[in-house]
């Protein structure tokens, strides 16, 4: 289902994106001059709940925030109620809420937590970061504040390897393990936040170039988590004694 979400919401946007690409690509070609004196006068930042560690945005970067500014936000608020009709809308938010509140209470390693790395405070950060997901007025800055909560995570889990302990956390946070972490960090992140609404959004209306790299896989991982929490086997597996998605 979730596959076939994305797919749909992806066509739906399609439109939109191509404006949005032939006008970055047009603007970035004819107007490099200006935009290069843009960048150093007028940085966009990523506003996200943390800092990025990257540097200053690119000329490319400054200029997709504000094509996509004026081209997407004037469409954002009817595309949505599109988007929203497809999943559910509201009653399809009401319920992935209800979800994730019958497992605040579940033990991390019921989530599916490698048990090194079941405790809450290590993914603090990362709880934060998605807890200001649809805060975010764009979907690049939606996609940027995906990717920095799973910077979060793994830097969280860096600092648990470096410290040692017992049991030991895993020495790599590969996908099955990574994804219960992030399955962890949905379930405890702002229970105002209509994620399924942001999930829909970029799939349709992310860059396809970060679709391809490393965005759009901590997407996949967002997605993933939402459905395995939304779909109630995360509620049905934690009351047998976790697992995690298997």
């Amino acid at each position: 289902p979730t596959r076939r979400a994305s797919v749909r919401a992806a066509a739906a946007g399609a439109p939109i994106r191509h404006f949005v690409d032939g006008l970055h690509a047009y603007m970035l070609e004819a107007r490099a001059d200006e935009l290069r004196q843009l960048a150093v006068d007028a940085p966009v930042r990523r506003p996200t709940t943390t800092e990025f560690a990257a540097g200053p945005p690119s000329v490319d970067e400054v200029l997709r925030t504000l094509v996509e500014d004026c081209v997407v936000s004037p469409l954002l608020e009817a595309f949505q109620k599109t988007l929203a009709r497809d999943f559910g809308g509201g009653r399809a938010e009401a319920a992935l809420k209800k979800e994730r509140a019958a497992l605040r209470d579940a033990a991390p390693v019921a989530l599916g937590l490698h048990p090194g790395l079941a405790s809450r405070e290590p993914w603090s950060a990362a709880i934060d970061a998605l807890s200001g997901l649809d805060a975010c007025a764009l979907p690049s800055q939606q996609l940027a504040v995906v990717v920095e909560a799973a910077r979060c995570v793994h830097e969280a889990h860096a600092s648990l390897v470096e410290a040692g302990g017992e049991p030991a956390p895993p020495s790599c946070l590969a996908a099955d393990e990574f994804l219960p972490v992030f399955i962890y960090c949905v379930v405890h992140a702002d229970d105002s936040r209509n994620f399924l609404l942001a999930r829909a959004t970029l799939w349709a209306l992310a860059d396809p170039a970060e679709l391809q790299a490393e965005p759009g896989y901590y997407l996949t991982m967002f997605d993933a988590a939402l459905e395995y929490v939304a779909s109630g086997d995360a509620r049905k597996d934690a009351a047998k004694g976790g697992g995690g998605p298997g």
